[in-house]
C-alpha cells in the first residue's frame, strides 16, 4: 500500500514540472540577489550597513527583489547617484568600472520596471475628502438652480505637493471649517420656500413675509415680461385678415397668425371679439363701432389712423377698467392679506364700471 502512494507521488511531481516545462516557466534565482547584492557587498556595505547608515541608508535590509520595490522611491535615488557616479563617493577606497555601474543601473531598473508594469493603471490609494469650494458652490448651483455662492466666507482651498487643491492630502476637514459648512448648510436654507406643489429656491434669503411676497410678484413679472403682447401687431393682423386678397381667402385665421409669426390662439380670440364687439354693451360696444369704420388697405398705407384710435381706445379702457388697487403692504397695518381680499372681491363686483 504504502509503495503505491509513493509511486503516485512521485507521478504527481513528475506531471507538475513537465507542465511548468510546457507553461515556459523557469526557476531562476532572484535578480537582486544574483546582480545587485554584490555590487553592493562590494562597493557599498562599508557605509551603508545596520551599524553605519550614511545618508540614513542601511542597504542591508534589502535582501531581495520585493525588498527593493517595496522601497520604490529610495531605489529611483539610488539609481541617480551610481549611474552619476556619486555612489560610491570618489574618495572612496573603491570605484566599480563604468561597465559594473551600467550593469547595476540596468539590473534594478528592470526590477522596478517590473513592478510598475504589476500596477500599470493602478492610481493606488485614493484618500477620502470633502469638496473644494469651487466643486461646493457649482454643486449647490446645480442642485437648487440658484447661484448662491455659500463659500464666500470660507478660507482658500490649500494645494498639495503637486500643486492641485482637489487631493485628499490637501482637502482635509478641521473643527473650525465644519462650523464653516453648518454655518453654509444654514445660509443655503434661508433661500428655501415652501410651495403648493414643492419647493423653490430664491436667489435671496427668504425668511420673512415681505421677501415671500417680492419674490411670487417678481415671479408674476418675469411671467408677464417673457409673454409681452403687442396689441397693435394683433389688430393690424385682423384688420389685415378682414381685407385680405381673393387669392387668401381659403386661409384660416390661425393660418394667418402663423403666416404673420403670432399666436394663432390670442389672434382668433382677438378676430372673434372685435367682430362680435359692435352687439355688446359699454365699452366693448365702442370697440366694435371703431372696428367697424376702419377703411380697408391702400397702397402704402401700413396702418390707417382708425386703427391707432382702435388701440388708444383698448389701452384706455384697460386702464381705467377698475379701480386702481391698493398695495398689499400697508404700513402700520401688518402683513396679513385678508383685507387685501375683500378690497379684490369689493373691486371685482365694479370691475365694469369706469371712474
Amino acid at each position: 500500500m504504502i509503495e503505491h502512494v509513493g509511486i503516485r507521488s512521485r507521478s504527481l511531481v513528475v506531471g507538475v514540472l513537465v507542465w511548468l516545462n510546457s507553461a515556459g516557466l523557469t526557476w531562476s534565482a532572484d535578480s537582486y540577489q544574483q546582480q545587485v547584492q554584490p555590487f553592493f557587498n562590494q562597493f557599498c556595505h562599508s557605509c551603508h550597513n545596520s551599524r553605519e547608515t550614511r545618508g540614513e541608508l542601511d542597504l542591508s535590509r534589502y535582501r531581495v527583489s520585493g525588498d527593493v520595490t517595496r522601497a520604490f522611491r529610495r531605489f529611483s535615488h539610488v539609481i541617480e547617484f551610481i549611474r552619476n557616479a556619486e555612489m560610491p563617493p570618489s574618495d572612496a577606497s573603491k570605484q566599480p568600472t563604468p561597465e559594473q555601474r551600467t550593469a547595476v543601473v540596468r539590473a534594478l531598473k528592470a526590477i522596478l520596471a517590473e513592478e510598475a508594469k504589476k500596477h500599470a493603471g493602478d492610481p493606488g490609494t485614493v484618500l477620502p475628502r470633502r469638496l473644494s469650494n469651487t466643486e461646493y458652490d457649482l454643486s449647490v448651483r446645480d442642485l437648487t438652480g440658484v447661484d448662491i455662492q455659500p463659500t464666500k466666507t470660507f478660507p482658500a482651498d490649500p494645494a498639495a505637493g503637486e500643486g492641485f487643491d482637489n487631493t485628499g492630502e490637501a482637502l482635509a476637514m478641521s473643527p473650525s471649517l465644519l462650523k464653516k459648512y453648518l454655518g453654509a448648510a444654514q445660509q443655503v436654507s434661508e433661500h428655501l420656500v415652501l410651495k403648493p406643489n414643492g419647493v423653490v429656491f430664491a436667489p435671496f434669503p427668504v425668511t420673512s413675509y415681505n421677501e415671500r411676497k417680492k419674490l411670487t410678484e417678481q415671479a408674476i413679472i418675469d411671467f408677464y415680461e417673457r409673454n409681452h403682447v403687442e396689441v397693435l401687431d394683433y389688430l393690424t393682423a385682423a384688420w389685415r385678415y378682414r381685407h385680405r386678397d381673393s387669392s387668401e381667402r381659403n386661409l384660416t385665421i390661425h393660418q394667418w397668425a402663423k403666416q404673420n409669426g403670432l399666436s394663432p390662439k390670442y389672434l382668433a380670440l382677438v378676430w372673434k371679439t372685435l367682430n362680435e364687439a359692435k352687439s355688446g354693451t359699454g365699452h366693448l360696444k365702442q370697440v366694435g363701432e371703431v372696428w367697424a369704420t376702419i377703411p380697408p388697405p391702400r397702397p402704402g398705407d401700413k396702418r390707417p389712423d382708425a386703427l391707432l384710435e382702435l388701440h388708444r381706445l383698448i389701452e384706455f379702457c384697460r386702464r381705467n377698467l377698475c379701480h386702481r388697487e391698493e398695495g398689499l403692504i400697508r404700513s402700520n397695518a401688518g402683513n396679513w392679506p385678508i383685507s387685501h381680499l375683500d378690497f379684490r372681491a369689493k373691486t371685482a363686483a365694479v370691475r365694469d364700471q369706469f371712474d
